[in-house]
């Protein structure tokens, strides 16, 4: 069962304020600017003047010390991520939440199925799903709702981000890549997965549950992954930690190794090679060897090979 969170006095109970979650920054910021206070002097008047800006310019880090709530963070973030915006304007995406509790979800879910004429009785396949997620530990964001019977009927979805973010990931980029991640979900879910002549769309004989789950995460890292690596090569440093890169190149290897390997069907195999084909520009291959190291060779506008291994 979920429960509120307290987060060291920072965040107040009501978010309405100036459609602004008030936190310290915000409230001793309209404190000194009602009070007139123009300057200070010493290291208090530090503290203060970076706690007066009319926009908080809140990170990961401030979430991590107890400065900022998650749910704050989460939304202040998020709707300064122009893609995010974009997909939001097309209708792709609803909104973007942090941990909702399971009836605030039911109530979103139902007025979207109402609105886009969703057969009702998946709500409560959702819910499961969602109550089965929210009661593991498992991922740090989804989206919702994501039932393959709603691919390709152009259902807008939500955004959730889960509690675990904020151990899991370690810098600002690394939240920023986790939302382009679930956009790709999301699009996929809106649109149906194109790939090639392939267009999957809700229920399709010969297409099973797994493959489908694997091709949509290959879609997800590859796009992440590539823009990690595209970051790279520009700046000639990592964009994000190497335990972020590392963990992104592990799951694409995964779920490429999948498409390669484990198609049950003719449908499965034409719709595996189209997307291999497609995702060319970045090729593993599984080597021998201690710790399952595996080769990720990346081609875009010239060839760089990165090893990756389990310690």
């Amino acid at each position: 069962m979920a429960v509120n969170r307290v987060y060291s006095g920072q965040e107040c109970v009501h978010e309405s304020f100036l459609e602004r979650p008030v936190t310290r920054r915000n409230f001793l910021g309209g404190l000194l600017r009602g009070a007139g206070v123009l300057a200070l002097s010493g290291s208090i008047g530090q503290v203060l003047d970076a706690c007066i800006g009319e926009k908080p310019d809140y990170t990961l880090a401030d979430v991590k010390a107890g400065i900022v709530s998650p749910k704050a963070y989460v939304k202040e973030v998020s709707s300064s991520i122009p893609e995010i915006q974009s997909m939001k304007k097309s209708g792709v995406l609803k909104d973007v939440l942090y941990d909702p509790f399971e009836q605030d979800l039911r109530q979103l879910l139902t007025g979207l199925f109402s609105t886009n004429n969703v057969d009702a009785g998946l709500l409560e396949a959702q819910m499961d799903v969602y109550r089965e997620a929210a009661s593991s530990d498992r991922g740090i964001a989804t989206v919702a709702p994501g039932m393959r019977q709603l691919f390709g009927k152009n259902v807008p979805v939500y955004m959730i981000f889960r509690p675990g973010f904020v151990d899991e990931l370690e810098t600002d980029e690394e939240f920023r890549l986790t939302a382009l991640h679930e956009l790709v979900h999301a699009e996929d879910i809106y649109n149906g997965v194109r790939v090639g002549k392939f267009h999957i769309r809700g229920i399709q004989p010969g297409i099973a549950d797994e493959f489908v789950r694997n091709l949509a995460e290959l879609r997800a890292t590859h796009r992440v992954s590539a823009l990690v690596y595209q970051g790279y090569k520009a700046t000639g440093k990592l964009p994000v930690t190497a335990r972020y890169f590392l963990g992104e190149l592990r799951n694409y290897s995964k779920h490429w190794e999948f498409l390669k390997n484990n198609t049950a069907t003719t449908v499965e195999k034409e719709i595996a090679e189209a997307q291999l084909a497609e995702f060319s520009d970045m090729v593993p291959t599984a080597l021998k060897g201690e710790g399952n190291p595996v080769r990720i060779d990346f081609r875009f506008g010239g060839e760089d090979s990165f090893v990756i291994k389990d310690r």
